[in-house]
């Protein structure tokens, strides 16, 4: 067939196509196939064979799954979050985990979980160690630490508990005040009740914690750790008015301790109340000087009069007070040959742990004469 102008011209506009972009773009009118063969001919073009346009029967193309026909996966189930802050839950794990920590406070409340609200599970008495659970928790205005103690997991406040620091145990010094009769007609030995309760409300609002005999002996021995601001407020003599001397001391928080001799005018049932507040040591059985006594003499003093109290109380006791706080060169030998761990004298300098004489431990008399004023001196300044 003769070349017409339209099929010339169309092949020249494909020619100019292919030099100005590299491509080649093909106009070819619907069922022109014959027409495409011309250009491909004409350009020496070799391209891919025509696709296969024939109708291929529906039984032989294949299948296609219906929405309802495909297997379902399920969603991971949702675990509602627990809301509960008082659950039992140790919380995220800490770099100190299981690291030992102790109690400074009097005694602290081990809570269920880190809050105020939450269900009281125990309390805690000072010294009591404890096991880090978990990373500190803020709430209630308080920083919790998520602890272990005989197996029960707890909250309690950090700034409760501590931990070993021997360095700042063996450089601490307690003031240890000595009492001991408590009336209305103040004189040396007599405070009057309206003193002690000013002296007690100044420890409390300056910040003081209450540590006993006992404490102190590991402390020494130890290095458990103690408060910013320990005190131990002791009474001597077992008279009828240490009863009104602990009520007074523990409405502030502290815990008393008791100097008593066999002579003591104080009941088996109102000794062991006395004891369970705080801690009972002994003091001869007749207030006897030690010093102008012999081994056997001083013998006969401490040791009856240690089994009698542990009789009475019904547990041992570890802890021994001077009469006068005196002494000679054999009382040490008899005060540790008896079983006693640490002893107290009447007078001396404020105590540092880590210098102190377990056996010669000072203490500080507070009589009916001070003023507050003298007191809080005694307190801020030490004394010698």
């Amino acid at each position: 067939m003769p070349r017409t102008p339209a099929r010339s011209f169309l092949v020249v506009l494909l020619v100019l196509c292919l030099l100005l972009t590299g491509s080649v773009v093909f106009f070819v009118p619907h069922g022109s196939s014959g027409a495409l063969d011309s250009v491909r001919s004409t350009l020496g073009f070799e391209g891919p064979p025509d696709p296969d346009l024939t109708h291929t029967p529906r039984s032989e193309r294949p299948e296609i799954p219906a929405v309802a026909d495909l297997p379902v996966t399920p969603a991971p189930a949702q675990t509602a979050a627990n809301t509960d802050p008082c659950a039992p839950s140790a919380g995220e794990e800490s770099a100190n985990q299981g690291r030992a920590v102790y109690v400074i406070a009097e005694s602290i409340q081990l809570r269920a979980g880190p809050g105020l609200d939450c269900p009281i599970v125990s309390s805690l008495p000072f010294g009591q160690e404890l096991a880090l659970a978990g990373k500190p928790v803020t709430r209630d205005g308080i920083i919790w630490r998520s602890v272990v103690v005989d197996g029960q997991l707890g909250y309690v406040a950090s700034s409760a508990v501590r931990t070993l620091n021997a360095q700042a145990t063996r450089t601490a010094a307690i003031p240890i005040l000595m009492y001991h009769g408590i009336y209305e007609e103040g004189s040396r030995f007599i405070v009057t009740p309206e003193q002690l309760e000013d002296q007690m409300a100044w420890l409390r609002d300056n910040g003081y914690t209450s540590i006993t005999p006992t404490n102190l002996y590991d402390a020494i021995y130890h290095d458990l750790p103690l408060p910013d601001k320990p005190v131990m407020i002791t009474v001597d003599d077992g008279n009828r008015s240490d009863l009104l001397f602990a009520e007074i001391v523990t409405s502030y928080g502290f815990r008393p301790v008791f100097f008593w001799p066999n002579y003591t005018e104080l009941t088996q049932e109102e000794m062991r109340y006395l004891d369970s507040l705080g801690e009972v040591c002994g003091h001869t059985v007749s207030h006897a000087s030690l010093a102008q006594l012999s081994w056997e003499g001083q013998y006969a003093e401490l040791a009856p009069n240690k089994a009698w109290i542990e009789e009475q109380l019904g547990h041992p006791i570890r802890c021994f007070g001077y009469p006068f706080g005196a002494y000679n060169g054999m009382t040490t030998d008899v005060v540790t040959h008896v079983g006693y761990d640490i002893a107290f004298d009447a007078w001396g300098a404020t105590s540092i742990v880590g210098i102190v004489d377990p056996i010669h431990i000072s203490r500080k008399e507070i009589e009916g004469t001070f003023d507050l004023e003298t007191f809080a001196a005694i307190m801020t300044h030490g004394y010698s």
